[in-house]
């Protein structure tokens, strides 16, 4: 994933579903009005810091990663959103 993702500003809405991801770069948090992120069906044991500066977000998909820990922030949208995942382990 190229670290310029960041500069997609306008970006609402973004599936990077079932693409076997282990890691999610940081610049993912610098996209203000990013509403709905679906990382479902990768292989994800944490989530960034940075996706708490993600105000905008209201729906984050988790469903089929190895989540082990995720930024408190994002803990409402995880338990909450529909068709989200949830995490067996909060650190």
């Amino acid at each position: 994933m190229p670290a310029t993702l960041g500069r997609l500003g306008a970006l609402t809405d973004l599936n990077l579903s079932s693409n076997l991801l282990t890691y999610i770069p940081d610049a993912l948090g610098d996209l203000p009005a990013l509403a709905k992120l679906n990382l479902s069906g990768n292989q994800l044991t944490h989530l960034p810091r940075t996706l708490a500066n993600l105000t905008a977000l209201t729906e984050l998909n988790v469903v089929a990663n190895p989540l082990e820990s995720a930024p408190a922030p994002l803990h409402p949208l995880i338990r909450n959103t529909p068709h989200s995942g949830t995490l067996p382990l909060w650190r």
